[in-house]
């Protein structure tokens, strides 16, 4: 099942204004979040010129304007909250869950988690792991299709889509955001992007955290200098 939803509708021709693609892409990230923990491949939207009758697209519409009120919310922990509940409580999360005073609970329960995840080492751990499996996948679509630089890589288009490959390798997990917030080459192809595909991609600003985090890490730190030192911005 493909949930990058904003890819079929490029590749369709459909025509949305800038709040109904991201009310797009939250469903996406639900989808991909049910398919994560739920193990469960439903589209909650329908794909074609019909989408705003779809009966998920008010709540996923409500739920982004919730989300440009609250500035300091994170729209994919908020939605991996709900499953990472639903799943601990044996419970079905659907996309009415969105909408409800619980789901705000739900959210900054697993926030406290995650923050607290960065003390231990296994967060290291799955930061190494994201990182190691990034570079792989880097490496072998350079050789794949011929690629030289990965600034060209983060910019290849296919013949019959107008969005940068990339886009899906970034939204299906395959490029992490470990490797971009160490990464000098994404600042660059961003510079180079259409406005409207540029928000599409992931801020330099939300991977700050992130960066800070592997540059203060000695192990994070010594592993990126050696395989990558290239390529780091630190």
């Amino acid at each position: 099942m493909n949930t990058n939803y904003i890819e079929t509708i490029l590749e369709r021709g459909i025509k949305l204004n800038h709040e109904e693609i991201e009310v797009v892409k939250i469903a996406s990230k639900f989808d991909s979040a049910r398919a994560k923990y739920a193990k469960q491949y439903k589209n909650s939207i329908i794909i074609s010129n019909k989408l705003k009758e779809s009966k998920n697209w008010k709540i996923f519409e409500a739920f982004y304007k919730f989300s440009q009120e609250q500035k300091n919310l994170n729209t994919d922990l908020f939605i991996e909250s709900q499953f990472y509940w639903a799943k601990k409580l044996d419970r079905l999360c659907v996309p009415s869950w969105l909408g409800t005073e619980n789901s705000v609970i739900r959210y900054f329960k697993f926030l406290e988690l995650w923050n607290s995840k960065p003390k231990d080492a296994s967060h290291a751990e799955i930061y190494l792991e994201s990182l190691q499996y990034s570079i792989r996948f880097v490496y072998n679509k350079m050789c794949e299709l011929g690629i030289k630089t990965l600034e060209e890589l983060f910019a290849h288009r296919s013949s019959k889509a107008g969005m940068p490959k990339s886009f899906l390798w970034i939204e299906n997990g395959s490029i992490g955001y470990t490797f971009l917030s160490i990464s000098k080459s994404y600042p660059k192809f961003l510079r180079h992007l259409e406005a409207d595909v540029k928000q599409m991609f992931p801020k330099i600003e939300d991977l700050k955290d992130i960066r800070q985090f592997i540059v203060l890490h000695a192990k994070l730190n010594n592993f990126c200098r050696a395989v990558i030192e290239n390529e780091i911005n630190f």
